[in-house]
């Protein structure tokens, strides 16, 4: 299996990339006698992608994917298959005729 498959796309990722970050839906507080209060409602991930150097025609079918009608489906051994929302794209230049596409994937 691919280390991470977007919209039907094999994304090309580097070694050492990306890092998850997981973050709490909902809050945690304090009733008013003190007792610990919680309403989260989940816990998801976010992953910031960086791709491998690919060429111009390359990048600009994965963009098409990527900005696919959300939520995506997602699989591979990063995420495991889960639905995700895709955002922030961004060009990088990787010399001539090469770009790196940079990118945020949620957990939907």
């Amino acid at each position: 299996m691919a280390f991470l498959i977007i919209a039907g796309e094999t994304i090309p990722v580097p070694p050492g990339q990306p890092r998850e970050t997981r973050f709490e839906v909902g809050r945690r507080g304090r009733a008013f006698d003190g007792s610990a209060r919680s309403t989260v409602r989940a816990r998801k991930g976010e992953w910031q992608v960086t791709t491998a150097a690919m060429t111009t025609a390359a990048a600009d079918t994965m963009e098409t994917a990527l900005e696919g009608t959300p939520p995506l489906a997602a699989s591979g051994d990063l995420t495991g298959s889960i639905n995700v929302l895709v955002g922030n794209i961004e060009r990088l230049s990787a010399g001539i005729g090469f770009v790196r596409l940079n990118f945020l994937v949620q957990e939907a």
